[in-house]
């Protein structure tokens, strides 16, 4: 059973020797990096990059958790899972998770993400567009 299934964002990425401590595990600032590489992969699937670059309207994070479940080696792939569990005026809130290469949860959680105009540095309205897109990608409505 792939515990990914539910996500539409999935994204592998290498483990690489540089990522672990002295301990000989990944560094728990890795898997930050894991849901930030996910959660961008989101954001392109979603076009949010075109509207930063017409209008500077972007997403900006204002909070992240992370529950490590089991510690990951090098050598590895994980695959990492992002959707969207919950639409705001201006926020989205996701959800987070990676599998080792045996297919293991090794770290969950989520992340809020607000849209946010840097031109005048404040949160914007989520757009109709993104809106729709979401539940496009999501194969639900929101």
């Amino acid at each position: 059973m792939d515990k990914l299934k539910d996500y539409p964002v999935v994204i592998s990425v290498p483990v690489q020797w540089g990522d672990q401590d002295s301990f000989r595990h990944v560094n728990n600032v890795m898997y930050i990096r894991w849901f930030e590489s996910a959660r961008i992969a989101y954001a392109e699937r979603i076009g949010v990059w075109s509207l930063y670059d017409e209008e500077k309207i972007g997403l900006i994070l204002a909070s992240i958790t992370c529950n490590y479940r089991r510690p990951v080696n090098y050598p590895d792939i994980v695959r990492v899972g992002s959707r969207i569990s919950r639409i705001g005026r201006s926020s989205v809130t996701m959800e987070h998770k990676v599998l080792n290469g045996d297919g293991d949860v090794v770290a969950d959680g989520d992340s809020v993400v607000v849209v946010y105009d840097y031109n005048h540095g404040r949160p914007y309205p989520l757009r109709q567009s993104m809106r729709a897109a979401i539940s496009e990608l999501e194969g639900k409505s929101f």
